[in-house]
């Protein structure tokens, strides 16, 4: 049994402005469990395929059949990182290309840690699913805001009213996290992707204020 917590850093490449999560976890457990466990944190669908990059080798589910990649379940998450500062890729959707940064920003005694998983901080909501990649997403967000004005205007024309891409519900992120799976539904390899294989948790974190997040107390900044 591990004595220690890793305190991971997840953010999206590319998204402006920035998207990211810290979260607590076992080193113990394996990269197909780390999926699930960012699949919730970050309020993503699982509803396509995903893969790990540690240096040249790529980790994913064996079902999947990813070209050039090992077994997930075989890797642990502590044989992956093992020192601060170590990190890796995570890339979810092979046509979006979602591609996270994820970050072992620290080593943690076990006691000093009340629970786990759990998401520490976070700021930004999650992307749309099938939006067409960081560039669309940064643009819909630059039309929602209307960064390029003058004055800053917001923009709403076009926007549900309760469009809100800033809101992430990190309580609600920390229930699901002590579910089954951790909140996120295993993949089945035998049904189409058009069938609603997933559990969209993502449309739930949507709906909240969230001001005990939106601080900027970035203390695992590294």
């Amino acid at each position: 049994m591990t004595t220690k917590i890793y305190q991971l850093r997840v953010e999206l490449e590319g998204s402006v402005p920035k998207v990211w999560r810290s979260i607590l976890v076992s080193p113990d457990i394996d990269l197909f469990e780390l999926h699930q466990i960012i699949q919730t944190t970050m309020g993503w669908e699982n509803k396509h395929h995903h893969r790990f990059g540690i240096g040249r080798r790529m980790y994913a589910p064996e079902e999947l059949e990813v070209y050039d990649a090992r077994d997930s379940r075989k890797m642990k998450l502590k044989n992956a990182l093992k020192a601060e500062k170590d990190s890796m890729t995570y890339e979810y959707d092979f046509g979006d290309s979602w591609v996270h940064n994820v970050i072992l920003v620290r080593i943690l005694p076990k006691e000093t840690v009340k629970k786990f998983p759990y998401c520490k901080k976070g700021k930004g909501g999650c992307p749309e699913e099938g939006i067409g990649g960081i560039m669309a997403h940064n643009k819909t967000i630059g039309d929602f805001y209307n960064f390029n004005d003058e004055y800053c205007t917001i923009e709403r024309i076009g926007f549900e009213d309760d469009f809100r891409p800033e809101l992430f519900n990190r309580r609600e992120v920390n229930q699901y996290l002590q579910m089954n799976d951790y909140g996120c539904d295993k993949y089945d390899a035998t049904r189409s992707n058009t069938q609603g294989l997933f559990t969209c948790l993502n449309c739930k974190f949507r709906n909240f204020c969230l001001s005990d997040l939106n601080d900027d107390d970035d203390d695992d900044e590294i």
